[in-house]
């Protein structure tokens, strides 16, 4: 992707720029984006996302394709738009703000190996790494620098929200009590362990990753309270709850997994070869990891393969299979 395409990214009718304002700034009202907007001392900011307010929610820099010397460049304009944004822009900035640095994953490889983990951020700002392959996207606060380095040649992020050894029925239970604790007490605990184990879910030793997964998708805010978006999943029943959070949420990872399975009946013998199957769905080689999917950083590399696997078996009821095998018959496409 060059600059340009970059800067093309941000505009109003992309839904993932939605997105990122849910997840990282708590934002869901109407929003504007305006480009090649001056700021103090003769600077110019690529892309500037206005509030309701007409106030600054979003200062972005964007790169396309570069090398080191153009990135690093591209740290100092973001340097000096957090600078301006506490001192001579703070009345012009929103409540909840961020500073971006938008670049394309093809950065950090070795066809252009800019080693972004190792160059040094001001604090308190967003890279936002957008997937060339499919236009979406995975933002990065720099506090969580130790992430940097996987993305590249080794990791790509086909979505940029969080899914991880849950079921569908268990988010629906723990935003419902998120929900009644909400009424019930001003501070809300996310701890979801007991009510796992209650309910007798699939998978109780993972509870603490549903509270993570319902703030990567805008379901909670940063004290665990439902937002407007959790409102509206919430009123669903869980049949509409389920089509839903699979088509606006989790349809990357549910459309891969299906198809390799549904285009290989027979033919897949483990879930080794099922890895294999979608990193050449994506084009990518048998050592390359997708986020979520196919990551791993243990010794078994299709642990997350393994829950959707049981997502599209167990949430979805579109597959069947003997469990710890990969004998798939398809009971609906």
């Amino acid at each position: 992707m060059n600059e340009d395409e970059v800067k093309g990214y941000f505009n109003r009718d992309n839904p993932a720029i939605k997105t990122y304002l849910q997840q990282n700034l708590n934002y869901f009202d109407d929003f504007d984006v305006i480009s090649e907007h001056k700021i103090k001392y003769g600077l110019k900011v690529d892309k500037v996302i206005l509030d309701k307010n007409g106030k600054y929610l979003c200062l972005i820099e964007c790169k396309g394709d570069v090398g080191t010397t153009d990135f690093v460049r591209g740290i100092g304009q973001i340097t000096q738009y957090r600078a301006q944004a506490s001192n001579e822009l703070q009345d012009r900035m929103s409540t909840v703000h961020s500073i971006v640095l938008a670049f394309p994953d093809s950065l950090n490889t070795q066809a252009n190996p800019v080693e972004i983990d190792k160059l040094e951020y001001p604090s308190n700002v967003h890279l936002l790494i957008v997937n060339s392959l499919n236009k979406t996207f995975k933002p990065i606060n720099v506090s969580q620098r130790s992430k940097l380095k996987y993305f590249g040649e080794k990791l790509i992020s086909i979505s940029p929200f969080y899914f991880r050894d849950n079921t569908f029925a268990e988010y629906y239970i723990g935003l419902h009590t998120l929900y009644k604790r909400g009424i019930l007490n001003s501070k809300i605990s996310r701890n979801l362990d007991n009510e796992m184990k209650e309910y007798r879910t699939h998978n109780p030793g993972n509870a603490r990753n549903i509270g993570i997964t319902l703030s990567s998708l805008g379901f909670i805010d940063d004290k665990n309270k439902i937002t407007p978006l959790g409102f509206k999943f919430l009123s669903f029943d869980y049949p509409d709850f389920v089509e839903s959070l699979t088509y606006e949420f989790a349809y990357p990872y549910v459309n891969s997994v299906f198809n390799v399975i549904n285009n290989n009946l027979g033919r897949i013998k483990s879930k080794e070869d099922q890895r294999v199957l979608l990193n050449q769905l994506w084009g990518l080689e048998k050592n390359q990891q997708i986020e979520f999917l196919t990551e791993s950083n243990d010794k078994d590399k299709t642990r997350y393969i393994g829950s959707w696997n049981y997502v599209l078996s167990r949430s979805l009821q579109c597959i069947k299979f003997t469990p710890h095998k990969t004998d798939f018959e398809i009971i609906y496409n």
